[in-house]
């Protein structure tokens, strides 16, 4: 059989000889897709220190003049809106970390370290049973200076009854009965023992009140040590500046590529626990306030702690699907006949590169990474200690 390309080629015209020959030629070879290369992945690690920045000496402050002997009696006053009930909304089913469970083992810190220092620790049993007394004195609306509490001397009670008499016969009017007795209360009262607490009065009240029950009775209390405020449900919440380690500058500088997102994700937060007080140490005599103090106490307690960071750069191929769709379109049928053993250049891999990391490998800067049990061992810890170290900054004479 005669196909036209076994037929003479002198039969055949110049066009239809080239036509053929163009149809006769050989269809190039078949091209493989080349193996894509492996991310190239630099990484380093590097020591970051985060340094605590409460300074307890800053925030404590004692009258020079004023000398507190050794052997010198105190009572701790803590008023109820010292304790802090609100919890932080991270953390679930916070019954545990409420304050008042806290604060009997941190009250026994202050009791302790006052001892140490040579105060006479008085219960505040006695404190609360003379407050109570104190503020039942203001029912006593009829013949107030007769309640158990009363400090009016005897001689004043008696003309006081002798002017309740002479009213209640008729003697006197009820003007100057209301006149007279007005007058005498003025004069004797030295407390708040009958007085409607008005709004933004009751701070000042409770320790005319503290003060007072320590001036008389059992008590006989030289010093109040008020307790102003005590959290220890506090979240201190810091960041590691990354960029601040030379080491890690170094490397983002070598790779710009990965510049934008260093600076984007160049600290890194933390949230660490802490127990706050504060109180101040009150001569109950004078009413002067003889030392004032406050501490914050978190998981830097020791100053500084230091921690390992791992970050790095992966640098990948982005146009991997693109070189696979030109290499199959070269080897199609068309493709492969039109392009006959000619050599076919395949595009260029591109690269970019991403920030890997950071991550924290050595040092735990995130409270709510723990367990419940290590959060509630961790709180007592640091309010306990709180308690001591502020105590330990009131200077005592040597007795």
């Amino acid at each position: 059989m005669i196909t036209p390309c076994t037929a003479p080629f002198k039969t055949l015209t110049l066009l239809t000889g080239v036509l053929f020959l163009g149809a006769c030629a050989s269809p190039g070879p078949i091209i493989s897709m080349p193996a894509k290369p492996a991310d190239q992945v630099d990484v380093i690690s590097a020591s970051l220190t985060l340094a605590n920045d409460f300074d307890l000496s800053d925030n404590v402050v004692q009258m020079p003049y004023h000398l507190i002997k050794a052997g010198s009696s105190v009572v701790i006053n803590v008023p109820a809106d010292a304790f802090t009930e609100k919890g932080d909304p991270e953390l679930e089913d916070q019954d545990d970390f409420k304050t008042k469970d806290f604060f009997n083992e941190a009250e026994q810190e202050i009791e302790r370290e006052l001892i140490r220092h040579g105060f006479r620790v008085l219960s505040r049993a006695k404190l609360e049973a003379k407050l109570r007394n104190l503020r039942d004195e203001g029912a006593c609306t009829d013949r107030w200076w007769r309640c158990s509490s009363s400090s009016v001397d005897p001689e004043v009670a008696t003309i006081l009854d002798q002017l309740t008499e002479q009213f209640e016969s008729g003697d006197i009017e009820a003007t100057e009965y209301a006149d007279q007795v007005k007058k005498f209360k003025a004069q004797m009262q030295v407390s708040s023992v009958g007085r409607s607490r008005g709004e933004g009065e009751k701070e000042l009240t409770d320790i005319s009140e503290v003060i007072r029950a320590a001036q008389e009775g059992d008590i006989q209390s030289e010093y109040i040590l008020q307790i102003n405020s005590f959290d220890t449900l506090k979240i201190v919440r810091k960041s590691i500046n990354l960029l601040s380690n030379s080491q890690v500058r170094d490397f983002t500088a070598a790779n710009p590529e990965i510049k934008k997102e260093m600076e984007e994700k160049q600290y890194l937060p933390c949230g660490f626990l802490a127990a706050e007080l504060n109180a101040k140490l009150i001569n109950v005599k004078s009413g002067e306030i003889i030392w004032i103090g406050k501490h914050q106490l978190n998981e830097l307690n020791s100053g500084e702690i230091d921690y390992s960071v791992e970050l790095g750069s992966r640098r990948y191929v982005t146009n991997y699907r693109q070189v696979e769709n030109y290499v199959q379109y070269q080897n199609s049928a068309d493709q492969r006949n039109s392009r006959g053993n000619n050599p076919v250049a395949l595009p260029a891999w591109e690269y970019a590169s991403d920030l890997v990391g950071p991550n924290l490998t050595s040092g735990n800067c995130r409270y709510d990474q723990r367990s419940r049990d290590e959060i509630r061992d961790m709180r007592s810890n640091l309010s306990r200690q709180a308690a001591r170290e502020l105590i330990r900054t009131i200077k005592v004479s040597s007795p």
